[in-house]
Order: C-alpha cells, then sequence, then structure tokens
C-alpha cells in the first residue's frame, strides 16, 4: 500500500524555533526560521552505549547519514533514560527533534489500546504519554472508535486503520523488531515458562520454576536498580519486582489471555458494568484479610493521588463500589474493550488499612517505610539493600504457591556485568534481554539455556511535531529513507530480529498488527527526491534549506 502523496504546508513564521545547537535544559531560544533558511541544527535523544549499544549505534549512524546525504546536522544527545524526560517537556521548549525511544512490552501491551493510545492528541501535555505532540483528527477517531468496539474483527480493522494512518503520517518511524533473548541455568532449575515480551525472568517462572538442587532462592541478574518501588508513583522498570509483591484482580498469561486472578468471576450485565467476585482466602502479608474496601479504596486512592503510570487508563472508570465484603462492581464511562487487561491487568490492589494514613505518597522512600511494601502477592518483601539486592520471600499459603523458597534481585552495572554472573553461575536468570554477541557466547556454556519468546515491545524513532521541520510529513517521510534497516538487523542485532517499519504495533503481536504496509528501505536518493518534490534546496556546501515558499 503505497504511503498518501499529498504534503502538509509547513508551519508559519510566527511559530517559534528553539535553537537547538544550544542544548542544556532551560537555555532553548525562541527564533522564527525564515523562508529558504538554512535548515539548523536538529537534536536528537538516544541512549548511552552502555544502556543500549544497539540504539546507541543507530544514533550515530543517523547522525553521519543525516549529514552526508541530506546536509543536515543532527546533534546526537545520549542519556540514561531518567534524563531524557525533560527534553520533551516546556522547561526545555521541547529541545528534541528526534527521539530513539519505544515502548517497553509489558503484559497489559498485548491490547492495542495501550500501544496505540498514547498517540491520541488528549495526551499532550507535560508528563503524557504523546510527549511528541501527534495530532491527527482521523487517527483520534480510529482510537476512539476500537477502545469502545466489542466486536473483536470490527475493532481488528479499526486497529489496522490507525496504524495505517499512522504510517502514511509517518508519526512514528519504526526502527526494528527484536527477538528478545535470555537465559537461565537450567542445571538448577526447571520448569521455564517463556512469556512474549520479555527476558527470561517473569512473573509466571517466578511462581513455577522448581529447583532441582539444595539451592532455592532463585538469583535473578538485573542492571540498575529501581528508581522507587513505591507503587503509588511506580514506573514501568519497576513492574518485574511490584508484580511479585502486590496483586492485580487479572493476570495476562503467557498466551496473552487476561485471566481472572484475585477474582473467581467476572460478569458484565451490559457494557458499561463489569462485577468481580474475590477470592475468599486472600490476605494481606501483615495477616489482615483483604476485602472488597480494599479494591475501591485502590481505585478512589489512585485518582485522588494520582498514579502517573494509570492517570489515562483510570479515566475510563466512572465508579467502583463495595457490593458486599467480596463482590465489587465497576461502573464505566462508556463500553471498554480493553479495560480487563489494560485497566485491571495492571493496577496494584492496596491495602486499605497501610495507605488511607498516607497523605503525600509519592516523597516516601520504601527503604524508611517499608510497611508500604505490604502487598498480597506471592512474594513478601523483606529488604532492599541499596547497591546490592532486592530480596523477597515466598508466602507458602498464598493460592498459587512459589515452588522457590525466595528471589534475590541481584544489583549489576550494565549488560557486561550481568552476564559475567550467568557465565560464573552467580545468578540463575537474567531480567533484561542479553545482547546479541552475549546470546552467542552463552552457546559455550552447557548449562545455561537459551530463551527466545515473541517479543511484542515498540522500537521507534519519535519526531517533535511541534515545529518544522520535524513537522513536515514531507521532511519526516524522507527521514524513513535514512534508517539503515537491514544493516541493524543483520550486523547490530546479529539476525536475533526483523525489520519492522509499518504499523506501530510489531508483527509479534499478530492478532493486531497491520503487515499489509509498505516496508521503508534504506535509500537516500529517495530520500532527496521527497525533499526536492517538497521544495527543500541544497547550497553549494550542500546544506539542506527550507522551501523558498515557505509560509505563503
Amino acid at each position: 500500500m503505497a504511503a498518501r502523496q499529498q504534503r502538509r504546508p509547513l508551519r508559519t513564521l510566527a511559530i517559534a524555533w528553539g535553537l537547538l545547537a544550544t542544548v542544556a535544559m532551560g537555555q532553548a531560544q525562541a527564533q522564527a526560521p525564515a523562508a529558504g533558511e538554512k535548515v539548523p541544527e536538529l537534536l536528537l535523544i538516544g541512549w548511552t552505549l552502555s544502556a543500549d549499544p544497539v540504539r546507541y549505534e543507530i544514533g550515530e549512524m543517523f547522525v553521519n547519514d543525516m549529514k552526508r546525504y541530506l546536509g543536515v546536522d543532527v546533534r546526537h544527545l545520549t542519556l540514561e533514560s531518567e534524563a531524557k524526560e525533560p527534553y520533551y517537556r516546556s522547561e526545555t521548549d521541547y529541545a528534541f527533534s528526534f527521539s530513539i525511544t519505544g515502548l517497553a512490552a509489558r503484559p497489559w501491551t498485548v491490547d492495542p489500546d495501550e500501544t496505540l493510545g498514547r498517540f491520541h492528541s488528549r495526551n499532550i501535555y507535560d508528563g503524557g504519554t504523546n510527549q511528541w505532540g501527534y495530532n491527527s483528527p482521523e487517527f483520534d477517531a480510529l482510537i476512539d472508535a476500537q477502545k469502545t468496539e466489542l466486536d473483536v474483527e470490527r475493532r481488528r480493522q479499526l486497529v489496522y486503520d490507525a496504524q495505517r494512518v499512522m504510517y502514511e503520517d509517518v508519526g512514528a518511524l519504526n526502527l526494528y523488531a527484536i527477538q528478545i533473548v535470555g537465559l537461565y541455568n537450567k542445571d538448577l532449575f526447571t520448569n521455564f515458562v517463556p512469556m512474549y515480551g520479555t527476558g527470561a525472568f517473569n512473573f509466571w517462572n517466578a511462581i513455577e520454576l522448581e529447583p532441582l538442587t539444595d539451592q532455592r532462592v532463585l538469583r535473578v541478574a538485573n542492571v540498575g536498580e529501581p528508581g522507587s518501588l513505591n507503587v503509588v508513583q511506580s514506573s514501568l522498570g519497576e513492574l518485574e519486582i511490584l508484580q511479585q509483591i502486590f496483586d492485580t484482580l487479572v493476570r495476562i498469561n503467557p498466551q496473552g489471555e487476561t485471566v481472572p486472578w484475585m477474582v473467581t468471576d467476572i460478569q458484565s450485565p451490559d457494557p458499561q458494568t463489569f462485577v468481580m467476585t474475590l477470592r475468599d482466602d486472600l490476605k494481606w502479608h501483615d495477616g489482615v484479610p483483604l476485602t472488597a474496601e480494599d479494591v475501591v479504596f485502590t481505585f478512589d486512592y489512585y485518582k485522588e493521588k494520582g498514579q502517573p503510570r494509570l492517570d489515562g487508563p483510570l479515566r475510563q472508570i466512572a465508579s467502583v463500589e463495595a457490593l458486599d465484603e467480596r463482590s465489587v462492581k465497576f461502573t464505566l464511562n462508556a463500553p471498554s474493550a480493553s479495560f480487563l487487561t489494560v485497566v485491571l491487568g495492571q493496577a496494584f490492589i492496596l491495602p486499605k488499612h497501610i495507605w488511607e494514613n498516607v497523605a503525600e505518597p509519592h516523597t516516601l522512600s520504601v527503604i524508611e517505610h517499608p510497611e508500604l511494601m505490604i502487598g498480597s502477592g506471592p512474594f513478601k518483601y523483606e529488604h532492599w539493600r541499596l547497591g546490592e539486592e532486592i530480596y523477597v520471600s515466598a508466602v507458602k499459603d498464598y493460592f498459587a504457591p512459589p515452588k522457590i523458597d525466595g528471589i534475590r534481585h541481584i544489583a549489576y552495572a550494565d549488560n557486561d556485568a550481568a552476564f559475567v554472573a550467568m557465565r560464573t553461575q552467580n545468578a540463575d536468570i537474567t531480567s533484561r534481554p542479553v545482547l546479541p554477541d552475549q546470546a552467542k557466547e552463552a552457546e559455550n556454556f552447557p548449562f545455561l539455556a537459551i530463551s527466545r519468546p515473541v517479543d511484542i515491545s515498540a522500537r521507534y524513532m519519535a519526531f517533535n511535531f511541534r515545529r518544522p521541520p520535524t513537522s513536515d510529513v514531507a521532511f519526516r517521510r524522507a527521514v524513513a529513507y535514512m534508517i539503515r534497516y537491514d544493516y541493524i538487523v543483520d550486523t547490530l542485532l546479529a539476525g536475533d530480529g526483523s525489520n519492522w517499519n509499518t504499523g506501530l504495533i510489531t508483527p509479534g503481536n499478530s492478532a493486531w498488527a497491520n503487515t499489509e504496509l509498505e516496508q521503508f528501505t534504506f535509500d537516500p536518493e529517495k530520500a532527496r527526491a521527497i525533499l526536492e518534490e517538497a521544495g527543500y534546496t541544497w547550497d553549494a556546501e550542500g546544506n539542506l534549506h527550507f522551501p523558498a515558499d515557505m509560509g505563503n
């Protein structure tokens, strides 16, 4: 399917341009581009070499190719994850032009609303998921329609159409689909459960792995440490640990199915109502019974205090009420095809008797306040030794008791250190995916089993839609032909991946991915032709200039 050939005009001279040659936070200078003016230096926010070697190398190639073939200077600013956010906010006048980013796979991201909905225009605000500023009424309408469409086939077509619109707009430029590789020590543990979109360690392995020796504590090789572990302000990077301690009403199983977990029964008398019955053997780790009042309190508390990860999903809920000690009724604002998976699948239930006394939850450290880690899940929080480990012990009277005695989440500085720990048998299972060269080396160690589950996480280049040239679809389409897709897969990923640059949903999520869209290729000549047709020019030194008729 060919892309739409219509070109959207560049924004007028009145739109502010942040002078991106100065990238210090808070120092973006406003300057209006003139017609025919040289395109200034643009800013690519990328990954450090130690954090993600593949995306670091992509950034380096992109910078070189943009200069060599298109005459555009791009600065590659590599940052750790937590340092990127200010560049997507008003405090820096949205200083970025491009960002090599993505959406990490979590169980609930199997639902397309979680991947696509983040680009809806209602999420354009500081801290919102649409930090790029993409705004398409056609896309928004399709996202709204699929969210309320309960017929699976009709919903699938709407999801396909939404991906088509994003593709034609080059709303985000998909880079690659990786084959996740994880490792575990098969001589020490058996009954391994692969889970799509994750490394070797996942919730199901935490409860299903069986020891083969007298070593009954699983040692997980983590790269880095969580930022907080405070469940009310938790980010995606902390969920692998929190989901062992805190429970959710439903879980997403390794096959991608949403199944009852804390509840025995889910009834939906009408499309906007869900009534659930809690198990009768639920209790908190301090022995207090868990009731429907805890569930009601949880959702009210998240809405009142704010949980950044849940702010969008919680908007679906009109009210939550306890019908009796074990029954809960959810009333939605509108029918929702994603409610069970996206909302209930990721909202950790809180103990009312602990959190009702916490007025300012976002300011508290769990190291200083370990009572905040009282959950109802299969593992109980024991300690967090900064720079060393987080330890959780198995809850043996849990309704699905773990087969191990506990888990040590050991902190390693980087992927290399974590791999050395696996190689030397100082760790038993990887949390983050191992690098391509490490996966190859692991074949030399017979005690290491290699896991290659399907990946559904998104890896893409995002654009700043707030200012030219990245606000211009012609420029973005030219950029789509400036990525060395084959080199990424064949060399950087050593074959553990595939080209994926059509819809936002990866081919691994086969139920929802639109795989009929035409693939982009690395083609600098085509990129230059697109820019030339759109009115861009080059000076004698080869530098790219805006169209001469800009703003007319």
